[in-house]
Formats: C-alpha cells, sequence, structure tokens
C-alpha cells in the first residue's frame, strides 16, 4: 500500500509581483474550502496538510507592510508571539 500526501496553501498576494494587485480572500472562505478539500478525502492513505486561514493573512500583512507595521511586530512579541511562523505556536488572537 502506497501513501499520497496532498498540501494545499492559498493565494498570498506579493508585492513586486504580476499578482500584487489581486486580492485575497477572506479567512472564513479560505477555512470553507479547506473544510471541502478534507470531506473529499476519505482514504485512510492520503494525508492532507493546509496552511491556516490566519497565517495567509498575516503574511500578507507583512509581505505588504513598511516600517510602521515593526510597532505591531514588538507588541505582538511582548504578548507572548515569538515562534507563531511555526503552526503549533501560532496565536492569532495575540497578534490583533
Amino acid at each position: 500500500n502506497g501513501s499520497v500526501t496532498v498540501s494545499v496553501s492559498f493565494f498570498v498576494p506579493k508585492t513586486h509581483s504580476p499578482y500584487q494587485w489581486y486580492g485575497q480572500e477572506d479567512v472564513e472562505e479560505i477555512h470553507r474550502k479547506q473544510r471541502y478539500l478534507k470531506s473529499l478525502i476519505n482514504n485512510r492513505n492520503i494525508s492532507y496538510h493546509y496552511h491556516d486561514g490566519y497565517t495567509g493573512y498575516m503574511e500578507a500583512a507583512f509581505a505588504r507592510g513598511d516600517r510602521r507595521l515593526s510597532k505591531v511586530l514588538v507588541e505582538a512579541w511582548k504578548a507572548g508571539c515569538k515562534f507563531d511562523g511555526w503552526t503549533e505556536f501560532f496565536n492569532y488572537e495575540a497578534w490583533l
């Protein structure tokens, strides 16, 4: 028996790219699509991995932000955000 890994990322617009002016889907829509894709997989030999919609939202904010965003970064660090690049440590509420 073989196994298959399905890994899904959603579009995050980045500056200085041909897609910089394209919009990003909202987090709720990303989560809806993630649930739908996961519901299609009913074989235990297929594993499904995805990036949370909130981390993509933060990625877009930092990709498009400027030096003023450093204040947000410092406040998040003070609130305990240290390893938020890792899914198991990411706390979206601390960034608000």
